[in-house]
């Protein structure tokens, strides 16, 4: 059941907190019938109207493709649970930002290439960074961040061990912030990618981060 909550989450970009789900199986003998699922839960922060209407997709998006998708996220989550809770604990309304919205991300991150691009120790958070997004390129909203990452990755080591060289620029909280929220996008990409979203349908949806 955490494996779909957490789906549900991320695709309404709302914490969901239902109470049970039940299916109802019927018999069938001839012909092709429609097996109802009713979900019953409780939403804990609604927000406003436009937030409830805010998707990161839609069913419509991927029906033709949801047996794959849900069957693909059921595995990625339970393989990859702390990249998944930190993409969604970053995506959830928030009215603060801090520092370790930025460290969660760029960790989440981190963790993604290690397992799913290069494995190799001794690879600079930079050249992860750099990698990940070389991966989702084609996208037109990630093209404008490229010029940020090196700077994103000197910040991470900042504000990990607090220490800095004097010719490293780190981000502000105004810098830290855009960012974060660009990271997020990068994180989106890859998640979605793994569960067998197309990088058009990922573009597609991206403004709603």
């Amino acid at each position: 059941m955490q494996s779909l909550r957490s789906f549900l989450s991320l695709v309404t970009l709302s914490p969901i907190d239902y109470d049970e789900i039940i299916l109802h199986h019927y018999e069938i003998e001839q012909g092709v019938k429609t097996i109802p699922i009713s979900m019953f839960y409780n939403q804990n922060e609604m927000g406003t109207k436009e937030a409830r209407h805010r998707f990161l997709f839609r069913y419509k998006d991927i029906e033709n493709n949801f047996p794959q998708i849900i069957s693909k996220w059921y595995q990625f989550e339970e393989q990859n649970f702390p990249i998944i809770n930190s993409l969604i604990e970053s995506l959830m309304p928030n009215k603060y930002f801090d520092n370790k919205t930025f460290l969660t991300v760029a960790q989440a991150l981190d963790g993604y290439h290690k397992r799913y691009i290069n494995k190799s120790e001794g690879i600079g958070f930079e050249k992860r960074l750099d990698q990940i997004y070389e991966k989702f390129s084609d996208i037109k909203t990630l093209q404008s961040i490229k010029t940020s990452l090196p700077n994103a990755a000197k910040s991470r080591h900042y504000y990990s061990h607090l220490f800095k060289e004097e010719k490293d620029k780190i981000l502000g909280v105004q810098e830290l912030y855009q960012i974060t929220k660009d990271l997020k996008k990068l994180l989106t990409c890859c998640v979605l990618n793994e569960i067998g979203l197309s990088h058009e349908l990922i573009e597609a949806n991206l403004f709603w981060l």
